[in-house]
């Protein structure tokens, strides 16, 4: 899975350093077979899997600034994401800009978010809101969730 967001990020040529933050040795050898060459291991306390995203992007780049690298902007491209194109990353690159703030992909909840359910232990569902039901579905604002797929950054100090 992780060959195609690879192969993608070198396509696009946006990227002057492509870093796989790589926890083991398959993970290390399988990102340099595939023409990228991380230049070191994720610790241990980051390789979890309730290690969160922050952490590990804010190591990454305190191991690249002790070697005397910065970079303008941060690019994190998931590596479970199957449908990314170099078009994708393209727009992305259009739509920061220069930079200032964060991008993120993100898709749009396919139904209200206010029409969510809970299920409790019995198995029973309940409205999160019930008094939402009685709102029609055109009059109700879209809502959007992180796709999972990219997020751009400025580095920061």
């Amino acid at each position: 899975m992780m060959a195609h967001t690879i192969d993608t990020a070198v396509e696009s040529g946006l990227f002057a350093k492509i870093h796989v933050s790589a926890d083991d040795q398959m993970t290390f050898d399988l990102a340099t077979a595939l023409r990228v060459q991380p230049d070191f291991m994720r610790p241990h306390e980051l390789s979890d899997d309730h290690a969160p995203l922050p952490p590990v992007a804010q190591y990454v780049l305190e191991a690249y600034s002790r070697q005397g690298m910065s970079f303008d902007e941060v690019w994190l491209l998931m590596a479970c994401c199957r449908l990314l194109e170099v078009s994708d990353l393209k727009l992305a690159e259009a739509a920061f800009g220069d930079g200032g703030s964060v991008l993120i992909a993100v898709a749009e909840y396919p139904a209200p978010i206010e029409w969510a359910y809970e299920l409790d232990d019995c198995g029973n569902l309940t409205l999160i809101d019930p008094n939402s039901v009685a709102t029609r579905f055109q009059d109700i604002e879209p809502r959007y969730f992180d796709a999972g797929s990219i997020v751009v950054g400025p580095q920061g100090p």
